[in-house]
């Protein structure tokens, strides 16, 4: 008698599985080649968005009684920020402050900016003496408030997808001409799929080569293209600087007991545990005193950033399209911002 049939196929042949994993990694090259042009697109069309965005100015607007008032999520000398719920039941940051030309600026800056690595201002409004405006609201907080978590969770892997969304957020600003001028960890927000977001553009400003080279030269200073294009590049490198400054601030402590508002005279206990020379070699870049010559201010810009050896293994199209579960990559022990009872006094606060 014969035995049960042999379905293992010919000697040599595929298995069934051997053949969905070559056609899924097939798929992946294919999205991952299309992500990757879609994206070099969208950064070529980047600043002509902005600008017409920008120059067209039609944030929504809204009224005060449209909100209501939660808790404050931060303050400071421009005023404040409360967790607000809008009529229709959505959750925002909205915030309150002076009616200054930095904080029109600012709503101008933040509705006109469309990346998935930039909070987007979703209404702007006056009432009586102060200004606005209703933000996307990160319910995990921001990287200043989550620092001792993060640094505690001594995460290489955590701090390099954190810094490549900020390199793909300077990258799209960059592109736009505009440079952030405030990069820090307090400005920098955590969004409920895990991915963070830049916030915060009171201080950003549109950089034209012409302004720089008026500022050095005065109306009848002439100087060549390739000169006019380093000013322009030097003037966008504080961003590149403030990353490096950011990334030196998550990394873990050799004494993660000292407080980071310690004397000068226990400073040392408190240095930075570089975690590879990698990362050294990064930040040694980023921390070039000569602008011109610094990582990110050179002819490739973002892109030499992004091809440094410390981030060899971050898929970036993935990233930008979220395709990496962030979520998976924080710490458990996060602190969410959960909606709080209402201030009735909130609204007559004024700075």
């Amino acid at each position: 008698m014969s035995g049960p049939p042999d379905d293992s196929g010919p000697v040599g042949a595929k298995s069934s599985q051997e053949i969905i994993d070559e056609l899924n990694a097939t798929l992946d090259a294919a999205l991952s080649n299309h992500g990757r042009i879609n994206y070099e697109i969208a950064l070529s069309e980047a600043e002509e968005k902005f600008v017409r965005e920008f120059e067209a100015d039609t944030c929504h607007e809204a009224v005060l009684s449209d909100f209501e008032f939660g808790g404050i999520l931060g303050q400071g000398s421009f005023g404040a920020v409360y967790l607000s719920r809008f009529k229709d039941g959505t959750i925002f940051a909205l915030k309150q402050q002076g009616f200054t030309e930095n904080a029109v600026s600012e709503r101008k800056f933040s509705f006109a900016l469309n990346s998935p690595f930039i909070v987007k201002a979703l209404y702007a409004f006056q009432h009586e003496n102060l200004y606005y405006i209703a933000f996307e609201c990160a319910m995990w907080s921001s990287l200043y408030k989550q620092c001792e978590v993060i640094r505690a969770s001594r995460s290489e892997e955590l701090l390099k997808l954190i810094a490549a969304q900020i390199v793909l957020a300077l990258e799209y600003l960059h592109h736009c001409r505009v440079v952030h001028s405030d990069l820090k960890r307090s400005n920098v927000v955590i969004f409920e799929d895990g991915y963070i977001k830049l916030c915060d553009f009171g201080l950003a400003r549109r950089q034209e080569v012409g302004e720089v080279a008026f500022r050095l030269m005065g109306k009848r200073g002439m100087l060549a293209p390739e000169i006019k294009k380093a000013l322009l590049t030097s003037a966008l490198s504080k961003d590149w600087w403030d990353l490096g400054t950011m990334i030196k601030d998550l990394l873990p402590r050799d004494d993660s007991g000292v407080r980071q508002d310690s004397t000068a005279a226990s400073s040392q206990e408190q240095r930075p545990r570089v975690a590879s020379e990698s990362l050294s070699d990064l930040l040694k870049g980023l921390h070039n005193l000569n602008t011109i010559g610094r990582l990110g201010a050179l002819k490739g810009g973002a892109k030499d950033v992004k091809d440094h050896a410390w981030f060899s293994d971050v898929d970036f199209i993935k990233l930008y399209y979220k395709k990496i579960p962030m979520l998976e990559k924080l710490p458990p022990d996060l602190h969410r911002i959960e909606w709080a009872p209402p201030a009735a006094q909130a609204q007559n606060v004024r700075w």
